[in-house]
């Protein structure tokens, strides 16, 4: 009998009754977005079977130069509010929580709101938006009960990853530029998330005279510049 009370005591401990840690969910929404503009993402607890008294959380974008953050919302329900947020950002550390607990948030609530950020678009592209809960007392409620949610990962996209530009010369392996800058790129290769508009092409192989040209990209159209390069003739001595 020992025995089986033992076995049932470990197997509650790491259900987390023990312990007093609670499995929930926190979902990130995930937004398309063109380039200027804004979105909100928004962050949510599925269920506070005990309410939901503080809350702090980082969250992040994972790929730099896609889309910034330019403000932070809090969820109404917090009377506290803390942040070190600046504007624009990559991340921010976010902390409120409910003095009037458990009116607002109390015993068996769902679908908690805990916040949301703005996010802009910079360029084309996609990035992830990671939270992640502090620890060890950052998600609580009035019974000291500390959340350890699965948190999903959410996602902006910046609209526009169709443009494409592909340069491709003969012979192949020569060296890009494009709009005066290096690319590390040679010949074939297939530039994506492309703006719209005149881009000036320069490719470069030893042996071979440099030639450029504009390249015009469309909008959600593929466009190649190709190059038939010409080779430099061997000076007499």
């Amino acid at each position: 009998m020992k025995k089986l009370s033992l076995i049932i005591l470990v197997l509650l401990a790491v259900a987390g009754i023990v312990s007093g840690v609670s499995a929930n969910q926190i979902t990130i929404d995930s937004e398309a977005v063109d380039p200027d503009d804004t979105v909100i993402i928004t962050f949510t607890l599925d269920e506070a079977p005990n309410g939901l008294l503080a809350c702090i959380y980082t969250v992040s974008l994972d790929t730099p130069g896609i889309v910034n953050i330019t403000a932070i919302n809090f969820p109404v329900w917090a009377e506290l509010k803390q942040s070190d947020f600046i504007s624009p950002a990559q991340s921010v550390r976010i902390k409120f929580g409910d003095l009037s607990f458990p009116v607002d948030n109390g015993p068996g609530a769902s679908h908690v709101p805990l916040g949301s950020i703005t996010v802009v678009g910079l360029r084309p592209g996609t990035s992830a938006v990671i939270l992640m809960i502090e620890e060890p007392n950052g998600l609580a409620d009035a019974d000291d009960v500390q959340f350890r949610p699965t948190i999903t990962t959410g996602q902006v996209i910046v609209n526009g990853l169709t443009n494409s530009l592909e340069v491709i010369s003969s012979p192949a392996g020569a060296s890009i530029r494009l709009d005066g800058s290096d690319t590390g790129e040679v010949t074939p290769f297939t530039f994506t998330a492309i703006p719209a508009g005149d881009h000036l092409v320069l490719v470069q192989k030893d042996g071979y005279y440099g030639a450029a040209k504009v390249a015009t990209v469309v909008a959600d159209s593929p466009v190649t510049a190709d190059f038939r390069l010409t080779r430099r003739r061997a000076r007499l001595q």
